[in-house]
């Protein structure tokens, strides 16, 4: 119980602190299709280092102090978080690899992989990703949110790869339970470049009208916009009065 609610409990909510301060300063590149998830920069990592240290800390006493307790695990996979948050993907590939191969707990062992195969992608180590993709998607996994967050992550694999009809595919499939408003709204936006960029006119409006719809932030808001105008104009004009309005 220390382990959990005290220790374990205090290290999660610091990440989770630090998570939510590097998506509040994600800055996207619109001229490209955007990241679905908001990771931010090596910069902003850097803003983010001494509560990134903390919650390590944290984490390794419940590994120093209570190397019995069932969070051990836990314990070491939020040390892969931390480290992955903090860019440095080198550490955070040895960390998951290790939590996957020492320990039995299902869950744990899945997260783990999932999150290994972010910290390839984010190496640009795509085949790596997509071999552990490969294994993840017909594994028999029931965790709640697994499904669709390692749904979104293959489809952000497939983006970066330029394998857009393949990403499509499995970005609707995320968003299918999806509850995150954040990564709800990213993911339409995602959508509606790809439709555009695939010239599927109609579809790209679909999800910018969703953008707009989950009352997202102001620059995602006129960069949907935009994308509606610039779909309309592709389209021979349909629609035209309706965009200038």
């Amino acid at each position: 119980m220390v382990a959990h609610y005290n220790i374990y409990f205090n290290a999660q909510q610091k990440l989770e602190s630090c998570v939510s301060k590097l998506a509040d300063k994600q800055k996207d590149d619109f001229n490209s299709i955007i990241d679905v998830f908001p990771y931010g920069s090596k910069k902003e990592a850097k803003s983010i280092k001494e509560p990134l240290e903390v919650a390590m800390k944290k984490a390794s006493k419940v590994i120093q102090n209570k190397p019995n307790s069932k969070w051990v695990d836990d314990a070491y996979f939020l040390i892969g978080q931390t480290q992955f948050f903090g860019m440095d993907f080198y550490s955070s590939i040895e960390t998951f690899q290790f939590v996957n191969n020492s320990f039995k707990d299902e869950k744990t062992k899945a997260l783990s992989q999932l999150w290994l195969m972010k910290s390839y992608i984010q190496q640009k180590k795509y085949d790596d990703a997509e071999a552990i993709y490969g294994v993840l998607k017909n594994a028999p996994i029931k965790y709640p949110d697994f499904k669709t967050q390692l749904n979104l992550a293959a489809g952000d694999l497939m983006v970066k790869q330029n394998k857009l009809s393949e990403a499509v595919t499995l970005l609707n499939d995320g968003l299918f339970k999806l509850r995150d408003k954040r990564l709800k709204y990213r993911t339409h936006f995602v959508l509606g470049q790809i439709h555009l960029k695939l010239d599927e006119y109609k579809k790209a409006n679909i999800n910018f009208i969703k953008v707009l719809k989950l009352n997202a932030p102001y620059q995602y808001v006129f960069q949907a916009n935009l994308g509606m105008a610039k779909s309309t104009a592709s389209s021979n004009g349909q629609g035209a009065q309706k965009t200038r309005k």
